[in-house]
This record gives structure tokens, C-alpha cells and sequence, in this order.
């Protein structure tokens, strides 16, 4: 369930940030660049992450989706158009939860198939 919201956080993300929404949305989230002409700590991220007061905003996507986007390689973030981005993150995600399941001994291999399969007990 997890990764269904996150891909469709990210893919929000992308959509504002290449045009593709009405331009309602695409100054929704501030870019490192147009925030400071300076060289400041956090000016290696790409996008602006702002600050929440109250506990119930940082559910928000204005909150959320910026500490999303940042944790990306820059790889994805260039990607040339939404179908690719979209296969990239997919495959991404997936290597990510592939390496957690192994880092946590939670897969199984088939001697007979030569397959390896993520268990659903950890």
C-alpha cells in the first residue's frame, strides 16, 4: 500500500515539475535553484523542503513529496518523458524492496525453477 502512494507522490512530483499538469500546479513545489543564489547546506537537494509547524501538515504532499523526490537517484529525476520515468521508478522501487528482503533474510529460493521469492513473514 506503501508503494502505491509513494509512486503516485513522485509521479504527482514529476508532473509538476516538467509542465505536464495546468499551471495551477506547476509552481507547487519550490526548486532548490530559485530559492537562494547561494551556496547554503541543503542546496544539494533539488527540491525545497518545507518546514511543518504542526503535526498533522507533515502528512501533507506539499511536505511529504520534496523528501521523496530528493532521496531519488538523479537519474530518474532526468528522465526524458513521464512513461520513462514511470518504468524507471517502478524498477527502482522494486530493487529497493528486493535489497531490504535480503539485507532481512526474507526470501526463499526454488531449487527446481531457479527463481528467488520475497517471503511475506518478515
Amino acid at each position: 500500500m506503501f508503494m502505491i502512494c509513494l509512486t503516485h507522490i513522485l509521479h504527482f512530483v514529476y508532473k509538476s515539475l516538467n509542465c505536464l499538469f495546468p499551471p495551477r500546479y506547476q509552481d507547487y513545489f519550490t526548486v532548490m535553484e530559485h530559492k537562494y543564489s547561494y551556496y547554503t547546506r541543503g542546496s544539494k537537494q533539488n527540491l525545497y523542503v518545507l518546514r511543518a509547524v504542526k503535526t498533522c501538515r507533515l502528512n501533507s504532499l506539499r511536505i511529504r513529496a520534496p523528501k521523496y523526490w530528493n532521496k531519488l537517484p538523479q537519474s530518474l529525476e532526468d528522465s526524458s518523458s513521464f512513461g520513462i520515468f514511470k518504468c524507471s521508478l517502478k524498477e527502482y522501487l522494486l530493487n529497493c524492496y528486493v535489497q531490504i528482503a535480503v539485507e532481512l533474510n526474507c526470501y526463499y529460493y526454488c531449487c527446481s525453477c531457479n527463481h528467488l521469492f520475497l517471503s511475506c513473514l518478515c
